[in-house]
């Protein structure tokens, strides 16, 4: 099954909407790890920062220790507590910006130490002050092993942190590369696919669009046969179906036009014939009518082939003024089923033996069987078909079959004859054309401008066996017939 244009060309702008969107996404995924790793190089820049302040922060305690041992007096004991204050509290901004266990046993270790420091200071150097100077050297190597050692574990902490900032922002770099590299790769694949598909797209529009151009003009120049070879399940398709289908009705439409114009021209030659002739024919017809009464052997015989030959005259003549008046009709509801079985009914009548077999309807119902109609004109048409099919067959049976759709109700009538000849079969409705001998030509002609009436339509169906369909309408028409 072939996709629709239409469909391919949504197909289309949703694999490409979906390739700017995987775009998109991927572009944000990778702003967010590199946001993320941003993050990470400042947390380790502002860990870094905090670890040096504290490093300082405990060079000044030992500085105002060791001036206190120096100047063997109380002097620094107040800048002293400012440094160890000021210690204390970048602890705890260190504190708050670790996050890995290694990093707060570590932190651990260094307020261990401080601790230690403190209490050295405290318990030993101040007592002392004073005092010997012998009695401050065990104290002052005690505290600068531990100024020492809480330097190394800050120190430690510090180049920890910055490596982390240096892999973070390594890991950054590399992530904006790769971002970059996605998105130019992204744009020129979004690109190429764009370009294929208006590729795609134009070759699918313009060959059927090209040929839809090539038989319009041709329809154009007159050709009503022309037609466009169909695609299967396409929109382009149900197009091409549509232009067929109104080429058809256009050369329908035509040749009814055609027909109508001849119609036409027969219709103001006959009016002037009959005008012309219909008088002295009811004079001869009157004057055969006295002879064959008056007459004996071979003049009454004589004058009954007279009023014979007069009498078709003015069949013709009287089917001529059916082709050239519009007709009146008289609508009623009328029963084409009983109104076929009252026409078959008359046929024998007229020496016609055929069995005329007509289909049960039953399943139909009764309401399908009514179309609005002239009573008259209609039993003029049923009986053409009929006579006609009997004539074609003598002796076998002539089939009626019905149809009825919700808008229409057909009837065919079918023979067991010998068929038409395929040559004349476009010929069938033109006045004056017949095969048999002794027929008129008008009946078929007359029949169909009496369906056109009715909003109808009589076609031949089929050569063999020979079928005619006369469709009416189930409905009146709004403008009247």
């Amino acid at each position: 099954m072939k996709i629709g244009i239409r469909r391919r060309i949504v197909l289309a702008l949703l694999a490409l909407v979906l390739l700017v969107a995987a775009a998109a996404l991927l572009a944000v995924l990778a702003h967010r790890s590199l946001h993320d790793e941003l993050d990470r190089v400042a947390i380790a820049e502002r860990q870094s920062r905090a670890c040096l302040e504290l490093s300082l922060a405990v060079r000044d305690m030992y500085a105002h220790q060791a001036h206190t041992i120096i100047l063997d007096d109380r002097s620094h004991l107040d800048h002293y507590g400012d440094a160890r204050t000021q210690v204390m509290a970048l602890v705890d901004v260190v504190r708050g910006l670790l996050s890995e266990a290694a990093d707060r046993d570590a932190l651990a270790e260094i307020e261990r130490l401080a601790r230690a420091f403190e209490d050295n200071f405290q318990s030993a150097i101040v007592p002392a002050i004073g005092g010997p100077r012998q009695a401050l050297v065990g104290p002052h190597d005690r505290a600068l092993a531990l100024v020492e050692a809480i330097a190394r574990e800050v120190d430690g902490l510090t180049i920890r942190f910055r490596q982390r900032a240096d892999e973070a922002q390594v890991r950054a770099e590399v992530g904006n590369a790769h971002e970059l590299a996605w998105h130019i790769g992204l744009v020129i694949a979004a690109a190429l696919f764009a370009a294929a598909v208006g590729a795609y797209l134009t070759r699918a529009l313009a060959r059927p669009l090209g040929e839809l151009r090539a038989v319009a003009s041709r329809l154009a120049t007159g050709d009503l046969s022309t037609r466009i070879v169909e695609p299967v399940d396409d929109d382009f398709g149900a197009l091409a179906r549509a232009f067929n289908t109104m080429a058809t009705d256009l050369q329908t439409h035509e040749a009814r036009l055609v027909a109508a114009e001849k119609l036409a021209s027969v219709g103001r030659l006959a009016a002037g014939i009959a005008h012309e002739i219909s008088n002295p024919l009811a004079v001869i017809l009157g004057h055969a009518h006295l002879l064959q009464r008056s007459g004996d052997g071979q003049v009454a015989d004589d004058a009954r082939r007279i009023r014979l030959e007069a009498e078709r005259c003015q069949e013709i003549v009287q089917g001529l003024l059916d082709l050239s008046r519009p007709a009146r009709l008289a609508l009623t509801e009328v029963d084409l089923y009983d109104l076929v079985g009252d026409v078959a009914a008359s046929l024998p009548t007229a020496e016609l033996v055929s069995e005329v077999v007509i289909d049960p309807i039953d399943l139909i119902g009764p309401g399908a069987r009514t179309v609005p109609g002239d009573a008259r004109k209609l039993r003029q048409i049923l009986w053409n078909l009929l006579r006609n099919a009997a004539e074609a067959a003598p002796g076998r049976p002539i089939r009626v079959r019905f149809q009825a759709t919700s808008d229409t109700l057909s009837m065919a009538v079918s023979d067991e004859g010998p068929g038409i000849d395929p040559a004349i079969a476009d010929q069938l409705f033109e006045p004056f054309h017949t095969s048999k001998a002794g027929g008129t030509g008008l009946g078929l002609a007359v029949s169909r401008v009496l369906a056109l009436a009715h909003r109808g339509t009589l076609e031949l169906a089929s050569n063999r066996p020979t079928t005619f369909v006369l469709t009416l309408p189930r409905a009146a028409s709004r403008d009247g017939a």
